[in-house]
């Protein structure tokens, strides 16, 4: 047997000009992943992330099954934003990005005596739900609101 060794990037040039069968040969021999052009066109819903992880929603399903809601959704998340990075760890030495999310709820400034106290809140997240690029976490944060609904106000989202 011989075998055939071919670059990603001729591999990619003849899955631009292929017809459909060829895509398809071309996707059966290398794997769909190969011809990815813009992760966002193809994350786009739980099912979608997980398939391009190589897990199934029935996996999904049984990992999470006696999670809450708010468990469940920051798994499902975790998965997106996995699918979004294309499987690539975060390394220490680059900037990772997160959606961030304004909830106005008042003033947290308070006064006693001449002292004053000045509070604000945040929230920590971890590299599992970060990607690796700000138009990656603006699309994570608009197209998936309803898993950050559950995830960071579960009362809210019922």
């Amino acid at each position: 047997m011989e075998n055939l060794t071919i670059s990603k990037e001729n591999a990619v040039k003849a899955f631009d000009q292929a017809n459909t069968k060829g895509k398809d040969l071309l996707k059966n021999l290398f794997g769909e992943k190969v011809f990815v052009k813009n992760i966002m066109d193809v994350v786009i819903d739980l099912p979608s992330a997980l398939k391009y992880n190589g897990k199934t929603q029935e996996q999904f399903n049984w990992e999470t099954e006696r999670d809450t809601p708010a468990q469940k959704a920051e798994k499902a998340l975790e998965e997106i934003a996995l699918a979004l990075r294309e499987g690539k760890p975060l390394r220490m030495d680059q900037r990772w990005y997160y959606p961030y999310f304004e909830r106005n709820t008042g003033s947290s400034v308070s006064f006693s005596y001449y002292d004053y106290y000045y509070d604000y809140v945040l929230a920590n997240v971890g590299a599992r739900r970060s990607v690796d690029t700000a138009e990656k976490a603006v699309y994570m944060g608009k197209k998936f609101i309803e898993y950050y609904n559950l995830s960071l106000a579960p009362e809210a989202a019922k």
